[in-house]
């Protein structure tokens, strides 16, 4: 039974940071990762989960002028550098869990291994993120710190109702059913 949870642990670690990774890579053409969609551009059937979108547009909402923009500029160039070994490692890790798993044999003791390393590996890039949101913040003005706040909430807002009026349609489906 403990070998069985630890496995799963492990398991969902490796899905947890693969996802993450996944969200982290960068496309090699910038015009590349406006060919997803409906519409062959981000919108509602688009990519989900592209790195930084959301911050991106807050921040063009705030007005920055141009030394703020050349700080959040230089604060991401020097987060991608100092994220370049972390994100290389966890693409090696899962290139070996290909490998692992490709010949059909499944070695635990390998796989769970790896697992740890891609989840201490998780916790670094957690961590090196909100650092980096942390010298995003403190670049902007009170004013703006005001103003973000305020679209943040209002998109807490948003996801709220939409999570509710997803709860209600949940709700009538499976009352059909």
């Amino acid at each position: 039974m403990k070998k069985f949870a630890v496995t799963i642990i492990a398991i969902a670690m490796v899905a947890l940071g693969t996802v993450f990774v996944i969200g982290q890579t960068s496309e090699t053409d910038p015009n590349e990762s406006r060919k997803y969609g409906k519409h062959k551009k981000f919108g509602k059937f688009g990519k989900r989960g592209k790195r930084g979108f959301r911050m991106k547009r807050m921040l063009r909402q705030l007005d920055l002028t141009e030394d703020q923009k050349a700080q959040l500029k230089e604060i991401r160039k020097a987060a991608r550098e100092n994220t370049k070994p972390i994100r290389q490692q966890m693409r090696q890790n899962r290139q070996e869990l290909r490998q692992l798993t490709e010949n059909g044999n499944f070695d635990e003791a390998a796989v769970s291994a790896i697992a740890q390393k891609q989840g201490q590996l998780h916790a670094q890039m957690i961590v090196e993120k909100q650092k980096v949101k942390s010298q995003m913040y403190n670049v902007l003005t009170d004013e703006q710190k005001t103003k973000m706040a305020e679209m943040k909430a209002e998109f807490k807002k948003r996801m709220q109702e939409r999570k509710a009026k997803w709860a209600e349609k949940k709700a009538q489906y499976e009352a059909q059913q």
